[in-house]
Formats: structure tokens, sequence, C-alpha cells
């Protein structure tokens, strides 16, 4: 019988090590971002200023997409991307806009590209919102590409005839990894020209 309980005992004893690991663990990697040092990225050029995390690299600056139309201002890449891989990256591109498209009509415009360029496109939420201090639109999506699965978090916003997106693209199954960073760089966003 003594046996048995002390068996029970240090069952329990290991359970419960287990459970406190677990939590600090869980806690680490909740709270880390609170924590993290956050740098300042300014494009003179398209008077945008934005604070990305420091442990993020940036990848490419003014590459543009399309001639005249579409420049990739910057991306940043998460600590965990390997060359070559398609997400892991927060990126800021700059757009032409034609004259009289408001927003909605941009973003339906946008949407209606969406549906044909992406592989299983499907639209997990789209709602107005914020940034820079005007308003936006704000995309979240998942899609296929090379047999593998996405998510993508695009939030839109024009200023005059200039439109801007700051687009988050990471594996389905790891998008939640560095929201909260993503949030904040959303929030940090500003414009520096009137």
């Amino acid at each position: 019988m003594e046996k048995s309980s002390r068996k029970n005992r240090d069952i329990v004893i290991a359970l419960i090590l287990v459970g406190v690991v677990a939590a600090a663990t869980g806690a680490y990697f909740s709270y880390r971002h609170y924590f993290e040092k956050y740098l300042t990225y300014e494009d003179q050029m398209y008077g945008v200023r934005i604070k990305h995390p420091a442990s993020w690299s940036t990848a490419f600056e003014h590459q543009i997409i399309k001639e005249n139309q579409v420049i990739n201002l910057i991306a940043f890449r998460t600590p965990e991307a390997k060359p070559g891989d398609p997400g892991h990256f927060v990126n800021i591109i700059a757009y032409t806009v034609p004259q009289g498209l408001t927003l909605k009509d941009s973003m339906e415009q946008e949407l209606a590209e969406m549906k044909i360029f992406y592989r299983d496109f499907r639209l997990v939420d789209s709602g107005d919102t914020t940034m820079g201090g005007l308003p936006a639109h704000r995309f979240v999506y998942t899609f296929s590409q090379d047999g593998l699965e996405y998510k993508k978090l695009q939030v839109h916003v024009l200023k005059g005839q200039q439109g801007f997106a700051l687009g988050y693209l990471q594996d389905l199954k790891d998008f939640g990894w560095h929201t909260r960073q993503v949030e904040k760089m959303i929030k940090s966003f500003e414009f520096t020209k009137p």
C-alpha cells in the first residue's frame, strides 16, 4: 500500500512540474513581445514611418513590382525566416490609385483580384479600421501556394491618389506567433508628410 501511494505521489508531483514548466513557457512566449525593443523605419520619399521589432531584419527597399504603379517600400523578416521563404514577413507597399477611386471601390477591386490570383482563396475577416490616422480597410485571408497553406493580413489606406498597404504573410499554422508584434506595427504606422 505504501509503495502504491508513493508512486501516485511521484506521478502527481511530475504532473505538477510539467504543468508549471508548460505555464512558464506559455507565459514567456505571450509576454516576450511586450518587452521587445522596437526600431523606427522611415521612408522619406513616401512620407511614412513605422516601428518594427529590433530582432526582425529588413529584406529589401523600394522594389518595383509594377512599373509606375506598385512599389514594395520595405519588408521586415521575422527571426525564423530562412532565405527563399515566401512567408515570415511584414511588408509595406505604395500604389497609385486611379482618379476618383474610393477606398471602398479600391477594396472591392482588390478582393476580386485576390479571388482570381490566389488558389483556394478564403476570406476570413474584412472590415473598416484606421491606419496612420486615416480610414483604412483590413482583410485577413487564407490561400494555398506550392502545396503550402498561408494566412495573410492586409491593411489598406488611401492618402490622396497614393495607396498604402501593410501586409503580414505567414504559414497558416504559425500565423499567430507574431500577431501582437504586427498589431503594434500597424498602430505605429504614421504619415510624415501633410
